[in-house]
């Protein structure tokens, strides 16, 4: 899902310097959601936020729900501030993480963007309100459509892997089982690496697809991303898993 977080409102941008585009850069971008109130965000749940500068709004994903709203900024004196999120009204199992990211929302009155490139969001005294780290091309939900040349057939589950690079780790379901896995990367020469992972146990009627997957996995050597076609390669370049982002 495309997401936007915007920049600031027309009331602000006259307040904005002619020249901190880069500050602009950095901060309106899409970003996850790592820590609320100092507390992790628990696995298989990845909340997500988006500035878009253009449209001078926010959206994003709270957990369950897709979310969306109006924020005002001034880039000089880092300041920003969320509107109430309007939201889909689906629910989920647990909503805990929700309505954590909602509450915190709107506790959010400054920023700060750190050395290593994450972003803080501050209440009114300066405490951190969120953590949030910024999301990669890479990332996101990826169906699995090919395996050495060969179209995926039907499936007992369909096959996808979600790429979380922040946290250096890959979910999904390659057919029949869950698979969870670390994944070493190096953004530098586009490399990655599959750990043989955790995989549940399930015997479906058939297998086959699902154990060609997990063998390409472990030739997996590098990635080449064009628009939404993410190719993995092994050590010699060659394609072995073509995905296509869901």
């Amino acid at each position: 899902m495309t997401i936007a977080i915007a920049a600031c409102l027309a009331s602000c941008s006259s307040t904005r310097k002619a020249t901190d585009g880069t500050a602009s850069e950095t901060i309106f971008n899409q970003w996850y959601i790592e820590t609320i109130g100092g507390q992790g965000i628990k696995d298989g749940v990845n909340p997500f936020i988006a500035l878009d500068q253009a449209a001078s709004t926010y959206s994003g994903n709270a957990a369950c729900n897709l979310m969306n709203g109006k924020f005002e900024c001034d880039t000089d004196k880092e300041t920003i501030s969320f509107s109430q999120a309007i939201t889909t009204r689906m629910y989920c199992p647990d909503m805990d993480v929700e309505t954590s990211v909602l509450k915190a929302l709107g506790q959010v009155a400054a920023y700060s963007i750190n050395d290593d490139g994450t972003m803080t969001f501050k209440d009114n005294d300066g405490a951190a309100v969120m953590t949030l780290v910024r999301k990669r091309a890479i990332d996101g939900r990826w169906l699995i459509d090919e395996v050495k040349g060969e179209k995926v057939t039907a499936t007992e589950q369909v096959p996808f892997l979600e790429i979380l690079t922040s946290k250096r780790r890959v979910h999904g379901n390659l057919g029949c089982n869950i698979y969870n896995a670390t994944i070493p990367m190096d953004f530098s020469d586009n490399a990655i690496s599959f750990a043989s992972g955790q995989m549940t146990m399930m015997m479906c009627p058939d297998m086959a697809t699902e154990d060609s997957i997990r063998a390409a996995l472990q030739e997996v050597k590098a990635f080449n991303l064009d628009g939404d076609t993410l190719s993995l390669l092994d050590g010699d370049g060659n394609t072995v898993l073509v995905l296509l982002r869901d």
